[in-house]
Formats: structure tokens, sequence, C-alpha cells
């Protein structure tokens, strides 16, 4: 299952990436979400170039479908790393993130990017859902897309929140 979403922010991709690389930026996201047990840290910055944010955390299955709760128990442990690479010229700068689920047959892979508009920053996020589970895998997928988007989208009030926007 394909995933896209564009958020918008009306701050330089510079003040945006900034922001992405503080690590209780990302500790509010995971209790904005629900998550538990989460620890963050942040290697390189995005001042000097490349930078990678790793988040671990356990995520309640409450939204996956009863039958994958019943393999998965009541949580997961999910662990999430984005690695950003260096600001072009324009401010602009991209990231591969890659997710996994312990003990879910599923496989997120996407890309981020932070590029300049005329009204601030767009931040495109595009990925991959696929579960290996037969019949059932759809279902997975579905339950995942509805996840990310809500955590996507808290990801983006925070930012206008911390940003002032």
């Amino acid at each position: 299952m394909r995933l896209e979403e564009e958020l918008r922010y009306g701050a330089t991709p510079e003040s945006v990436a900034a922001l992405l690389a503080e690590p209780s930026f990302h500790e509010e996201v995971c209790r904005r979400t629900g998550s538990t047990n989460f620890s963050v840290s942040v290697d390189g910055s995005p001042e000097t170039g490349d930078f990678t944010v790793s988040v671990n955390r356990e995520a309640s299955t409450a939204q996956l479908p009863d039958f994958a709760r019943k393999f998965v128990g009541e949580t997961i442990k999910v662990t999430q790393r984005e690695f950003w690479t260096r600001a072009g010229a324009d401010g602009s700068r991209t990231a591969e993130v890659d997710i996994t689920l312990s003990g879910v047959p599923l496989k997120i892979s996407a890309s981020e990017s932070l590029r300049p508009d005329s009204d601030g920053t767009i931040h495109a996020y595009a990925g991959e859902l696929t579960s290996s589970m037969p019949f059932m895998g759809a279902k997975i997928e579905s339950a995942a897309e509805r996840v990310l988007r809500k955590a996507l989208k808290e990801q983006e009030s925070l930012v206008r929140e911390r940003l002032a926007l």
C-alpha cells in the first residue's frame, strides 16, 4: 500500500530541519501518539551536514485488526531511523526512513523531503507498506496506514506549535 502525505509549514527548511533534529520534539510526538518506553537519539547536526534520528518506542496495537493483536499482543516495539542528507543550496534535504515493528509481518520503507516553496516549506512523505501475511495482509497495511497518517498529523501540529506558525 502506498502512503503519500504533504505537510506545509510557514518556516524555512532550515528551521524545520533544526526542529526535526531535536530529541525533545520526537519525545513529544511519542507522547502525543500514545507511545511508551521511548528513547530518542540524534547523531550529527543539520547545521553541519547529515543527521540521523533514531526513535525506539512501544506502541499500542489497539488500532490493529483483532486477528493481528492475537499474534503480537497489546504492544509492539517500533524502531524508526531517519537518515537525513546535507542541505542543498536552497535548504532542501531528503531522508530515507526505515521503520521496523517487532512481531508484525509488515515492512515500511519511506522517504521524506523538505523543500522550500513560496509559503515556507513542503515536508513530503512517501512510503510503501507491505505485509507478508497471506489473505490478511491488506487489512494490516490499511490499519498501519491509518496509524502513520495520524502520527504525521500529530507531527505537523507539533511543528506548527514549536515554530509558532
